[in-house]
């Protein structure tokens, strides 16, 4: 009877949704027969009953001539979604998820408020178990699937690497021979997807043989990030609005999607220059006495740490550079490695300070103390109390911090209690203006 029940159960709350969000753990269950009633409720009744609507209103959509583009990877994700919104938004009406909302919950929230002539529908589809991207497909069935990367994010659920791109993948391979996959060609693993969708591939990237490639970029004085597109015969110099070398790639593949929908490129440089960015990614921050402080405290994994810690160094220059990390989570048996790696990275760019948060950043600095060709001076503290005033301690004229973890770390709370530090006695944006 147990059986029946939880097939029952199964087949109703929505078709290939992963066992992880239909049943709670003993130990995540609230105190209370109301609030488990509550839980269920909305679990096994209210959710469900969304989720077939969305499945429904999703195809009517399409019917009526929207086209739904769906955006995965290991990192970039919402960058990548919100340069698509701006350059679509050139031509077409377009409507894109917003917040940092599970997809599981906020492609039916955004799908079930789009109007019916909408034109171009983004949505972000961050996989976190296995199955979800089965799920999303089946919820709103994208005609342009957009694949920026895979690396170590949440290999705890999928195993490895492989068990991510397996799962990544399918925002590829479940498209029909008339959709569009466009595919990073940097990345090894995301190019090998190419040969295994019936879509129509369109690669983004850092050579010619993309349909768009980038080449000539740098951070400028104000910290934007320049790049020249190419495609074809064709070429723009873009001023990316975000600061960071990975932009350029992410820019190549909003500019792939545009391509794909008769856009020609001076129409998606000014969608691309005109992207809002969202809060606590790569955002600078301009402090009195000249310290720059780079707010990624949003997430974390192996490959945007690296991409970040290369921007601190190209930033810094001949000037101090501090790192605060927090610990990543969720990499599963490769959560050591991944911290090592990080700390070889850092002893690769000649970090000065480094302070930690979380048991295993330890083994980043055992590893950045044995890779350095200098002693770096590092901490690993228990709080983020302990990390401001560590750092405020360490802070000097003319300093570059990055500081960055995953978001459960909570590290924005260290970013904001350093700004309201120093607007006791004086802090600037960065157009010089004091806040």
């Amino acid at each position: 009877m147990k059986n029946i029940f939880e097939e029952f159960i199964r087949i109703w709350v929505g078709k290939y949704l992963p066992s992880e969000h239909i049943w709670v753990k003993p130990e995540l269950k609230p105190v209370g027969i109301y609030k488990n009633l509550r839980m269920y409720f909305r679990k096994w009744v209210i959710h469900p009953i969304r989720r077939k609507k969305t499945h429904l209103r999703s195809r009517l959509l399409q019917h009526k001539g929207c086209k739904i583009v769906g955006v995965a990877g290991s990192a970039g994700k919402t960058t990548t979604k919100q340069m698509l919104h701006s350059v679509l938004s050139q031509k077409f009406k377009t409507v894109s998820s917003k917040g940092n909302i599970d997809p599981v919950y906020n492609i039916p929230e955004t799908v079930l408020h789009t109007p019916l002539d909408t034109e171009m529908l983004v949505l972000e589809m961050s996989v976190e178990f296995p199955g979800e991207m089965n799920f999303y497909n089946w919820l709103a069935n994208p005609d342009i699937g957009v694949l920026i990367s895979v690396d170590w994010t949440h290999t705890e659920f999928f195993g490895d690497v492989e068990g991510v791109l397996k799962e990544e993948e399918k925002i590829a391979t479940l498209l029909s021979e008339n959709s569009f996959a466009v595919l990073n060609y940097d990345d090894k693993r995301v190019r090998s997807v190419a040969s295994k969708t019936k879509a129509k591939v369109l690669f983004f990237g850092s050579c010619n043989k993309c349909d768009v490639w980038f080449s000539d970029v740098f951070i400028t004085k104000d910290l934007k990030t320049q790049v020249t597109l190419h495609h074809k015969n064709d070429r723009v110099k873009v001023l990316v609005p975000f600061l960071g070398y990975h932009f350029a790639s992410l820019a190549a593949a909003a500019a792939c999607v545009g391509l794909i929908n008769n856009m020609d490129l001076l129409d998606i440089k000014i969608g691309i220059e005109e992207s809002k960015g969202e809060p606590h990614r790569m955002l600078p921050i301009l402090l009195r006495d000249n310290i720059t402080i780079i707010d990624d405290t949003y997430n974390a994994n192996p490959l945007a740490t690296k991409a970040a810690l290369k921007v601190l160094k190209d930033v810094a220059g001949k000037r101090r550079k501090i790192f605060v990390f927090g610990e990543m989570k969720e990499l599963g048996a490769h959560a050591i490695k991944g911290h090592e790696d990080v700390g070889e990275y850092v002893a690769e760019v000649g970090v000065d300070e480094l302070i930690t948060i979380g048991a295993l950043t330890k083994e980043t600095i055992k590893s950045a103390s044995k890779n350095a060709k200098r002693k770096i001076n590092a901490v690993n503290l228990e709080s983020n109390q302990e990390v401001v005033k560590e750092l405020l301690k360490r802070l000097q004229p003319s300093d570059v911090v990055l500081i960055k973890g995953s978001r459960s770390m909570k590290l924005d709370e260290v970013v904001d209690t350093i700004q309201r530090f120093y607007k006791k006695v004086g802090a600037y944006n960065l157009k010089g203006v004091k806040n």
